[in-house]
């Protein structure tokens, strides 16, 4: 990531995706926390390959902005959520925080 430079740092900052799926959202938060895809899905009630889905999907959203070429790998998905857990991410961690009260 640091071979990309601060510009890359600054986008992702300001790249909110508000629309992005529910599911996919709380997926993104749930591998942040270190949850395996298997957790994930369990916690989702959905398969291990639906969960590789929904992080692949989430990653080609959170790439959209990004320039050409950059790899949105698990280190980049993860600033991302650190980034916006505060807006476009709050709905998606109001839920899992109201599942695990």
């Amino acid at each position: 990531m640091a071979a990309q430079g601060l510009g890359l740092f600054a986008t992702i900052e300001g790249h909110c995706l508000a629309r992005m799926d529910i599911s996919h959202k709380r997926a993104l938060i749930l591998e942040c926390q270190g949850k395996t895809h298997e957790e994930i899905a369990a916690a989702e009630n959905v398969s291990v390959a639906t969960v590789a889905q929904w992080l692949r999907i989430a990653s080609s959203e959170i790439g959209l902005r990004l320039p050409a070429g950059t790899k949105v790998s698990k280190a980049i998905r993860g600033y991302w959520v650190g980034r916006h857990l505060d807006d476009c991410l709050a709905d998606a961690l109001a839920q899992l925080r109201g599942v695990a009260s």
